[in-house]
């Protein structure tokens, strides 16, 4: 049986990106009522005899007086059945009365009902001051609907008087509003209609943040509100009523489905979760309305009539869901209408319900065809037709398909996350239709191949296979589903388009992937171009406002306000991967939409080139290559170490001339042209607690987490099974891109670049490796072309402890380690670099200078060693441990999906380690890294440099550089520092500093920030005076009798707390 695994869609709010698509119109659009009366002008039925009963009611209702009161009086049901029925009728009556005058009204133009739907309204506006007994906010509620709907319907004509209106308003928020909302959070079918009412309230009102809330409740229980086969268990327990709940439950609940459409374009009809659906419920209720007998709950329950219930409801919902069922079971007694008790659907005959339109026939609409849909298929299916094919893979294809449709040595049983190999199936599907339909292909036109494709296709509609990773289900397959549609269009039969189409629309903006972050917005791509085949502008246009809403900054998933990316809410730094896929969506769709109708703002196409050369270039080896410190269990996926395609900057760079310069240097320098220079940067994701630093000749980076996030991905789906300690200070270094290239499956995962480790007997257990940080003080300071890093880190893994710390420069930089202590009897070491083995290793020792052999070793009292052009001075003479040798793996060590290699890998590996001993206490080190060096100069270069270590304790680390005039210091706790011989500084907490300073010794500009996110001012002091233009978010004082100089900075907070404050003298 099929397996459906799709969720609801978490909360996330379109209000501000685009303004409701028919005003406050959201019972009744204008679309529908325009349609409606073309039907009616033709005589057209079932129009024409639902309207001249609409008429019929109308007109009685001309003389008819109003039953407005005071006090809304309404006792419990089951307590007082008699006086509730009869202190009911008053509002159900008038509020009818009222809707359907309005109705009336705007489907005949004549004034006179238009009055007297007012003129109920006014009634209870001016009469009526409150609701009471128990069940009076319920009455209020579910009958009151008929008077939103109303002035819904006359809030935009002439014949409703502005001051009446105002009036009926302020009844609305007093009195229909409180009822509304005082049972909206209810379980039960009373929670239904407060929000159903609440929310035509908000849609009268404008009032998007009650919009918001209501649909945020709507979507928020709905899992606990249907069974899995469709029964509502707050409805059924109802004994021999249970039906009745449970489509007095359905009616307000799909009522606030569609308000909630037609005011924002989400589609909650499509709602699914884990084999529970509102069109199950509604199925479920089909079933036992037709066969009572045979329900379960109560023994002969209470069912509707084709006069009454649910018939209302089913032919509403036949115009959502197309279900010829319902059609069917109301057919032969319409035209119906509910003019009694409660109002959600009154008149559902009259007024059909349609998702893409209203054309003459009222439902399946089709748009007629516009210009910038034709273009936009042709422009995708052109795009998808120029992939490549080989010849000899089709001719292959054709031969080893079976007569069922399928392919051999494909496993179509096992369908878990890491298996899967249905993928074969969907890519040679895909394979063969673009051979199929492609201009030049030696097979265009070919009826064999036509042939196959069907018989392929015949074999995966008949199967429909869904995968346990959900990915499949809501991308993976989808995108495969959309594409063969757009290549093969009229080649397809109407049935096998319209199964094709029900697999692809699981790939829609309400399913549970489509949460706010990457998968959204390719989601709402795929959606998109299911649209496009169907020639549906209206969907196309909501989901391109969708797609481009999606580009804004968030504290949650999504974009971050550093430019950093987070897909969960571990924060684990996504940017490289969903977050790249996010960009990519949106590219997509922008370049293409450009020259149409749908195309986007300037203003997200800035903010995202933004992202993408702030965030993603940045993040990546001269923005050609990924950061091996970004990627998370992508690291341990064969190929990720490629030079990224310029087709997305090249595409962004057509769209605007917004920062053209840097996007023809990303282009440039993605196609290798040896005449582009990568440019000079340094930069800190404080929402990611994540440092980047480039120079034209090198490339680095250090990875960290906190208290604030998690150190790494969960290994789902089983990869990235050994990346416990990849977070723990991680610090790769690039000169050519290549050091770390296939380097995984031959890694000593205990032996990370940068990171101090605890050599364990064995890697701990896969569930083991996510952890969150166990320290605050995790930061940067940085001006944006140099930096510094401080990292306060005890494992969460093996509780070692250490205090580390980088201060970049422009030719090196340097790397100070202090109290490093652990309780293990382990060894400990720190890794400098461990990467591909390029050509000689030399060593400066105790026994002098002498190239190495390979092997692996303990090396004594090391001053400095070399290796790929890439020197490692010891700033402090070091034991440490060299290995220079050929190692061999498998990826399948760290990634166990089915369709991961299993070969033996062999590789020549470079590692270079600090050794701290067994159970250290109190440990450091201190090293320079040198991006280019060889043994003759290494010496002369670290002389030239000019590099001071100014301290590296458990207080405080710090670094100075003669050669640029500049400082850097890592203070854990307040203390004094003196930096040079005319620059003391003193920090009253703990903090970072960067100082730069003339020749002179006079202080150029000091940077600061705070690592710990909790201080709101950073109070230091130093020894000159400082006299400069003032900046909004610091304060000098300059202190006479001291000779010294108070600094206050205002330190940034919320998303911005951990960014760099710089005072430019």
């Amino acid at each position: 049986m099929r397996k459906v695994i799709i969720g609801i869609l978490m909360s996330f709010c379109l209000f501000g990106m685009y303004q409701s698509l028919w005003a406050n119109h959201s019972m009744h659009p204008l679309k529908q009522i325009a349609f409606v009366k073309k039907m009616i002008g033709r005589k057209q039925e079932p129009y024409h005899t639902a309207y001249v009963q609409l008429i019929r009611y109308a007109d009685s209702i001309q003389q008819v007086t109003h039953h407005a009161r005071n006090d809304f009086a309404v006792p419990g049901y089951y307590v007082k059945p008699e006086e509730h029925r009869a202190n009911s009728l008053a509002l159900q009556q008038d509020a009818f009365a009222a809707y359907c005058s309005a109705l009336a009204y705007r489907l005949s133009g004549k004034k006179r009902y238009g009055e007297k739907a007012c003129y109920f309204m006014n009634a209870w506006a001016t009469i009526n001051k409150k609701y009471s007994e128990p069940d009076g906010p319920l009455v209020m509620s579910y009958s009151g609907s008929a008077f939103l709907m109303a002035a819904e319907l006359m809030d935009d004509t002439s014949v409703w008087d502005a001051d009446e209106k105002q009036l009926f308003k302020d009844w609305v928020t007093s009195v229909y509003r409180k009822a509304t909302n005082e049972i909206r959070e209810r379980k039960n079918n009373w929670a239904d209609w407060g929000r159903l009412g609440s929310l035509l309230v908000a849609s009268f009102l404008d009032d998007k943040e009650e919009i918001e809330r209501n649909i945020k409740l709507i979507k928020g229980d709905l899992g606990d509100k249907i069974a899995s086969d469709g029964h509502m268990p707050e409805e059924v327990r109802r004994g021999k009523n249970g039906l009745w709940y449970t489509y007095f439950s359905l009616a307000p609940m799909t009522a606030s489905f569609w308000v909630t459409y037609n005011l924002t374009g989400e589609n909650l009809f499509l709602w699914e979760q884990e084999g529970k659906s509102v069109k199950k419920a509604l199925d479920y209720l089909l079933r036992y309305q037709k066969s009572p007998s045979e329900w379960k709950w109560y023994e002969g329950p209470n069912v509707g009539t084709h006069a009454t219930w649910p018939d209302n409801l089913l032919e509403a919902m036949a115009g959502i869901y197309g279900e010829s069922a319902y059609g069917e079971y109301v057919e032969n007694s319409r035209p119906h209408i509910y003019p009694v008790h409660h109002f959600a659907w009154v008149f559902p005959t009259l007024m059909p319900l349609s998702l893409s339109g209203y054309n003459q026939g009222g439902q399946s609409f089709v748009a007629k065809k516009d210009a910038d849909i034709e273009k936009l298929r042709k422009r995708f299916a052109m795009q998808l037709l120029s992939a490549s094919v080989s010849d000899s893979r089709i001719k292959t294809l054709l031969e080893t398909l079976q007569p069922d449709g399928s392919w051999p040595g494909i496993d179509y049983v096992d369908t878990t996350r890491t298996a899967f190999q249905h993928e074969r199936h969907l890519s040679n599907m895909l394979a063969l239709s673009i051979a199929y339909q492609k201009k030049g292909s030696p097979y265009k036109g070919n009826k064999q191949v036509s042939k196959a494709v069907h018989q392929a296709l015949a074999f995966w509609l008949e199967n429909d296979f869904i995968c346990e990773n959900w990915w499949w289900n809501q991308i993976g397959t989808p995108n495969t589903m959309v594409s063969l549609l757009l290549i093969l269009d009229r080649d397809l039969s109407p049935e096998e388009s319209e199964r094709m189409l029900k697999i692809a629309e699981r790939g829609n903006i309400n399913a549970w992937g489509a949460r706010p972050s990457g998968d959204r917005i390719k989601i709402a791509g795929l959606q998109a171009k299911a649209a496009l085949f169907k020639r549906d502008a209206q969907e196309v246009a909501m989901l391109m406002k969708v797609i481009e809403g999606e580009i804004k900054f968030s504290t949650e998933r999504g974009m971050q306000h550093d430019f950093s990316f987070h897909h969960r809410t571990d924060w684990v730094n996504n940017t490289l991967s969903y977050g790249s896929g996010y960009a990519s969506a949106f590219i997509e769709w922008a370049s293409n939409v450009a020259d149409t109708k749908f195309r986007f703002s300037e203003q997200a196409v800035r903010l995202l080139i933004d992202y993408y050369l702030d965030g993603i270039c940045k993040q990546m080896v001269y923005g050609r290559i990924s950061d091996p410190g970004i990627l998370n269990r992508d690291i341990t996926r064969p190929g990720e170490e490629r030079v990224w395609s310029s087709s997305d900057p090249e595409r962004l760079r057509n769209l605007t001339d917004y920062r053209q310069a840097e996007l023809d240097n990303i282009i440039c320098l993605r196609k290798g042209d040896s005449s582009c220079r990568p440019g000079s940067f340094a930069k800190f994701f404080w929402r990611t607690d994540h440092f980047v630093f480039q120079r034209p000749d090198f490339y680095t980076s250090v990875r960290m987490y906190s208290t604030r996030n998690a150190n790494m991905e969960e290994p789902y789906n089983g990869e990235g099974l050994m990346n416990h300690f990849r977070g723990d200070g991680t610090n790769y270094l690039s000169v050519r891109g290549d050091e770390y290239k296939r380097l995984t499956p031959v890694y000593d995962w205990m032996k990370i670049p940068g990171a101090t480790i605890v050599q364990l007997d064995k890697m701990p257990g896969e569930n083991e490796i996510q952890k969150w940080g166990l320290t605050d003080y995790v930061g940067a300071v940085t001006d944006g072309t140099y930096g510094a890093v401080g990292f306060d880190f005890k494992s969460p893994h093996t509780g070692l402890a250490a205090k580390k710390a980088w201060f970049f420069f422009d030719k090196t930089y340097v790397c100070l380690g202090t109290n490093i202590s652990s309780r293990m009897k382990n060894q400990v070491l720190t890794t400098v670099n461990q990467c591909l083995l390029n050509g000689e290793v030399t060593v400066s020792d105790a026994d002098g200078i002498h190239p190495q052999e390979q092997g692996s070793r303990m090396k004594k009292e090391v001053r400095w060693v070399v290796h790929d052009k890439v020197g490692y001075y010891f700033l402090n003479k070091e034991n440490v441990i060299l290995s220079n040798q050929r190692t061999e793996g498998s990826w399948k060590i760290a990634n166990r999906q089915t369709t991961t290699p299993a070969d033996i890998i062999r590789q020549d590996v470079f590692t270079l380690s600090v050794d701290h001993g067994r159970s250290p206490n109190n440990g450091d080190y201190a090293y320079m890294v040198i991006p280019s060096a060889d043994p003759l100069s290494i010496e002369k270069q670290v002389e030239e440099e000019g590099v001071v270590v100014l301290a590296n304790c458990p207080d405080v680390q710090a670094v100075r550089h003669d050669g640029l005039n500049m400082a850097y210091a890592v203070f854990y706790k307040g203390g004094t520092l003196r930096i040079h011989d005319k620059i003391v500084v003193e920090m009253d907490a703990p903090g970072m500093l960067m100082v730069k300073y003339n020749d002179a010794g006079e202080i150029l500009a000091l940077g600061v920030s705070d690592p710990t996110r909790f201080m709101k001012k950073l109070h230091l002091s130093v020894n000159q005076k400082i006299v400069g233009s003032a900046q909004e978010n610091i304060q000098t004082e300059w202190d006479e009798k001291q000779a010294l100089t108070r600094i206050t900075v205002e330190l940034p907070q919320n998303e911005y707390a951990g960014k760099s404050v710089i005072y430019n003298k």
